[in-house]
């Protein structure tokens, strides 16, 4: 699981393949079914991390997130992210 700030920018994963392809992003909240939309705007690849810069953008504290990353149209990466402003997440608590 990743973890997001209410604003975000940036989303680091391990994709089961990368050769250097288009990088699009797929963030959809669980909850209400919304899709969200960014502009991929960098792309970087060192010791198996893809890291994926985009505009910044807002989300609700506590959002349950399911993330794909795609690559040339192909997914390379599928998961979950939760948006929390803790800064603490060695001691992080999910509050139910």
């Amino acid at each position: 699981m990743y973890i997001f700030k209410t604003t975000q920018s940036e989303l680091r994963v391990i994709p089961s393949d990368y050769n250097g392809g288009t990088i699009t992003v797929s963030l959809r909240n669980d909850f209400t079914d919304e899709q969200y939309t960014n502009t991929v705007t960098s792309v970087g690849y060192f010791n198996g991390i893809l890291r994926i810069s985009f505009n910044p953008m807002t989300f609700t504290e506590g959002t349950d997130i399911d993330v794909t990353v795609y690559e040339n149209g192909a997914v390379t990466y599928k998961g979950k992210a939760y948006v929390t402003d803790q800064t603490d997440l060695e001691n992080f608590k999910l509050w139910l």
